[in-house]
């Protein structure tokens, strides 16, 4: 074995803090020397918190990190996959800059689910399970796309939520080495983002952290483990399906943009993002910690026995919240 193969780890952890100090370096001064090429978020319109105008579309900055890396250490991923990834971010680039209409994304999307899913299966296409695992695939590249994209409207919460699924995979059992370069790239934005006066990742980000968890996970468990990603991205999951059913129950546009969550609603009421973050991605972590316990420990459908009460008890709980804050009962 050569002395590099030998010491990989520690060359991609050295290559991975300069790749987040160029990263910090691209996002502080890019959108002022190039402003052209991103967009511009203007407060108040989708936000929580006010803030003055600054650039959408850090995001860009990922792909770049992958892509960097992918051509000195290898990857997780392959050729097509980085390519798909790269793709989903582009297209959230130009949706920073110019703006895409809600039935053109899902639209595109769409296609891009279903490109992914066939390629992902290309080698099983004679199998029994063959049509029921498109389905699943195409579905879960889309749902975590748009998952993303949601719960973008709250300083740090996506990145954090992304790097906390990183590290679920990590304790159960996946090699994420290869990946360092990302990783350290969007901690240096969770940094910046947190401070809250340079920019934010935008769609480009949202779109780039969809694909990628939505690709490792997809590569990582077995289908009929698909439903334990549910469970990973709570309790910000069930936030989002409380409000949803209110909203529907009161009769509400979805379309009509998306604060009314519960921890936008908390934002909007302490101004404080720091709060919001840690509470819920402390949640996730518990979530995740006693997920990954039960998964060594137990059989898959006891797993999602136990998942499914656990899970029912919970959105009843985020609905009465949901519910009394649409009323203004709280956090008026």
């Amino acid at each position: 074995m050569s002395y590099l193969t030998e010491n990989l780890s520690y060359y991609i952890f050295i290559f991975s803090i300069l790749m987040s100090l160029c990263s910090l370096l691209f996002m502080i001064f890019l959108p002022k020397f190039y402003p052209f090429i991103f967009g511009e978020c203007i407060s108040n319109n989708k936000t929580s918190k006010f803030h003055i105008p600054m650039a959408r579309g850090l995001g860009i900055v990922f792909p770049l990190a992958l892509i960097i890396s992918s051509i000195f250490f290898d990857s997780n991923f392959n050729f097509f996959e980085i390519c798909i990834i790269s793709f989903a971010t582009l297209v959230g680039l130009w949706d920073d800059k110019y703006g895409l209409g809600y039935k053109s994304k899902l639209s595109i999307f769409l296609v891009l689910g279903l490109v992914y899913a066939f390629y992902s299966l290309s080698n099983e296409v004679y199998s029994n399970t063959y049509v029921l695992k498109l389905i699943l695939n195409g579905f879960i590249f889309i749902f975590l796309i748009l998952f993303f994209n949601q719960i973008d409207g709250v300083n740090g919460l996506a990145a954090s939520t992304f790097l906390i699924c990183i590290c679920f995979l990590s304790l159960n059992g996946i090699n994420l080495t290869l990946s360092l370069p990302v990783i350290f790239s969007v901690f240096t934005y969770l940094f910046i983002n947190m401070k809250g006066d340079i920019g934010i990742q935008g769609d480009a980000g949202s779109f780039f952290m969809g694909s990628f968890t939505s690709i490792l996970f997809i590569k990582s468990l077995d289908y009929i483990e698909y439903g334990l990603i549910f469970f990973v991205i709570s309790p910000i999951l069930f936030d989002i399906c409380a409000t949803t059913m209110v909203k529907l129950f009161k009769k509400v546009d979805l379309s009509l943009g998306h604060k009314d969550n519960i921890y936008q609603k908390l934002v909007s009421r302490y101004q404080n993002h720091y709060l919001v973050t840690i509470i819920f991605s402390f949640s996730q972590v518990i979530f995740c910690l006693c997920l990954t316990f039960i998964r060594q420990n137990y059989s898959i459908g006891f797993i999602y026995i136990l998942l499914i009460i656990t899970g029912i008890l919970f959105n009843f709980l985020f609905c009465y919240l949901a519910y009394s804050i649409h009323n203004q009962k709280l956090l008026k």
